[in-house]
């Protein structure tokens, strides 16, 4: 019963967390950190495009401690809500163009609110960057053998390019801000 009842609090207020800050943040952009936020989810789709046929991911948390073994597949998503949608990654979330609608929490999630037994339950351009630029050894594995690898790793590096790029434009005009406040 209280584990139960501790994973129900902790989404609940991982949930809060992040819708809270999903609406605060809705608004608050530059058009380049729109532009940015739209080309990254872009990137997202291509790079889950091309890694659709992969098997790695299906069996890669068989044997892990909860909660990253809770389910056969799925390990990198076994991590906490918040170590994943830090306040950039929600923020570029929401000015790439998702809408709050597209978020619903699994109902007994293991790791991250999203991530369900058949795997993460958000379209691919709904998700954080890190999710679509992690790759872990078995994947690279994989992707190596099916001649993927290089391309899926300029995807990311791309991906972490506009991403470093849109995390200075939301610093510089936060700063502006904070100067023109004083």
């Amino acid at each position: 019963m209280f584990g139960i009842s501790l994973i129900r609090r902790f989404r609940s207020k991982s949930w809060r967390r992040f819708g809270q800050q999903f609406m605060r943040y809705r608004r608050d952009s530059s058009q380049a950190e729109r532009r940015l936020a739209r080309t990254m989810r872009g990137l997202r789709r291509e790079i889950a495009g091309a890694t659709v046929d992969c098997q790695s991911c299906r069996s890669c948390a068989q044997g892990y401690p909860l909660p990253h073994g809770a389910w056969d597949g799925g390990h990198c998503c076994g991590a906490q809500t918040e170590q994943i949608f830090t306040e950039d990654e929600i923020a570029n979330l929401a000015h790439g163009g998702a809408k709050l609608r597209h978020y619903s929490p699994v109902e007994n999630p293991q790791g991250c609110i999203f991530r369900g037994s058949t795997g993460c339950v958000l379209d691919a351009a709904d998700r954080p960057n890190i999710c679509g630029h992690y790759l872990c050894n078995a994947l690279k594995r994989e992707l190596a053998d099916s001649g993927k690898l290089k391309h899926l790793e300029e995807l990311g590096d791309a991906l972490l390019t506009h991403l470093e790029a849109y995390r200075e434009l939301r610093r510089a005009r936060w700063a502006d801000r904070c100067l023109s406040n004083r």
